[in-house]
């Protein structure tokens, strides 16, 4: 996943490997959010998440 921000030279792309490989699509989606709201100064996912929906 990549995002971009800023315009110009002042461009910047932080780009996030989904590394390990995950059992199931939503704890990949799981774990792109998370890794999206770190960055961006968002929530924290809730520790009592199912297992199947952490990374």
């Amino acid at each position: 996943m990549s995002i971009r921000t800023g315009r110009g030279s002042a461009t910047h792309d932080r780009v996030l490997r989904l590394v390990p490989l995950f059992d199931t699509p939503q704890a990949a989606i799981r774990y792109a959010t998370d890794q999206g709201l770190t960055w961006v100064g968002g929530p924290a996912v809730a520790a009592n998440e199912p297992a199947s929906l952490q990374p």
